[in-house]
């Protein structure tokens, strides 16, 4: 069983996301070809675009788990301020 190498800049579950989106608009391309346009050996444009989108949702999605732990963090600082404040 051959071992694969780990594409740089994308983890290897997200290939298959990528081939998926691909068939579903009629684009059908390997795993192997996914990989090489990746790491830049080769090109390929609706591959490119796919990464790219991939790698776009992936960073809003990081920009909005921030967001809300950094509002979570907010509103645990004001439930603790408000039980200090209240007397016992």
């Amino acid at each position: 069983m051959r071992s694969s190498r780990k594409v740089t800049g994308l983890p290897s579950r997200y290939s298959k996301v990528i081939l998926a989106r691909l068939e579903k608009k009629g684009v059908y391309v390997t795993l192997q070809i996914i990989r090489n346009v990746v790491s830049g050996r080769t090109s390929n444009l609706d591959v490119e675009i796919e990464v790219l989108q991939l790698k776009k949702e992936r960073l809003e999605a990081r920009d909005k788990i921030l967001q809300l732990s950094f509002e979570i963090r907010e509103l645990n600082d004001c439930v603790t301020k408000k039980e200090k404040e209240k007397p016992t």
